[in-house]
């Protein structure tokens, strides 16, 4: 694989039961879209090609483009906001965000329902939204843009429908 994505999550029992969850109800992006194949490998707790860390995690291995990218990363942000340890911003240390670690050492901050600088603003799915400082490109909001070129203009909908499912399912089952 090309890349990998992690949430050190709050607890073992916590990772354990959303990696339950998600070895029933994981679909990847061909299954999504009606086709088969995907760039991500499902879920796991172990054995990233680039997450060594020691705590409890749950991550993908990736290489993937357009709206499957943005669908990983849009899980992932929600796997932080779900389950995911939370760190103090470097610029402010009495604002306090979950996380995502790229590739085994880059932590990320999760703009939920906010704008943080150098980071997509998101909804309490992790799927990105449009604010008054998001970047257009010809007019057009970036992430709606860079869709359009992968021919995935209804991609966000999958997306945002897809960890909704999850959430509800995960709701249903958190018994923490």
């Amino acid at each position: 694989m090309g890349y990998s994505v992690a949430v050190e999550c709050r607890s073992k029992k916590l990772r354990d039961e959303m990696i339950s969850l998600l070895d029933k109800e994981w679909k990847d992006w061909g299954e999504l879209n009606g086709y088969e194949g995907s760039g991500i490998r499902p879920p796991r707790t172990n054995d990233l090609s680039y997450h060594h860390g020691k705590l409890p995690y749950i991550g993908c291995d990736y290489n993937a483009q357009g709206g499957e990218r943005m669908y990983l990363f849009a899980f992932i942000r929600w796997l932080a906001i779900k389950i995911g340890k939370t760190m103090p911003l470097p610029s402010d240390d009495f604002i306090i965000v979950p996380f995502y670690i790229y590739d085994g050492d880059e932590k990320t901050p999760v703009a939920l329902n906010c704008e943080i600088k150098g980071c997509a603003s998101v909804d309490c799915w992790g799927v990105p939204i449009e604010t008054k400082n998001s970047r257009k490109i010809k007019g057009v909001w970036e992430v709606v843009r860079n869709l359009e070129i992968y021919d995935e203009p209804n991609a966000l909908d999958v997306i945002r429908a897809e960890i909704q499912r999850l959430d509800v399912l995960w709701n249903k089952q958190c018994t923490l």
